[in-house]
């Protein structure tokens, strides 16, 4: 997770993506609770409006019970 936000912030969107898919595929906590949050982010910063919305959207179906993020979604 920590790499993949640090790809985000220095711009590199689609290294950030790789690694935050690969964060999905492991338990399904707090992390990847972020991790899918920041793939709907990154969509959005590529002005993939749909895909933003759907990614969240799929967010809110697994992790509704995550307070802060489903709130931030």
């Amino acid at each position: 997770l920590y790499q993949g936000k640090s790809y985000y912030k220095k711009g590199d969107l689609d290294q950030a993506s790789d690694i935050l898919l690969s964060c999905l595929n492991g338990a399904k906590d707090v992390n990847s609770c972020e991790a899918h949050y920041l793939l709907a982010q990154i969509s959005y910063d590529k002005k993939q409006y749909q895909s933003s919305i759907e990614t969240l959207y799929d967010f809110n179906n697994i992790y509704f019970n995550y307070d802060y993020w489903y709130g931030k979604s």
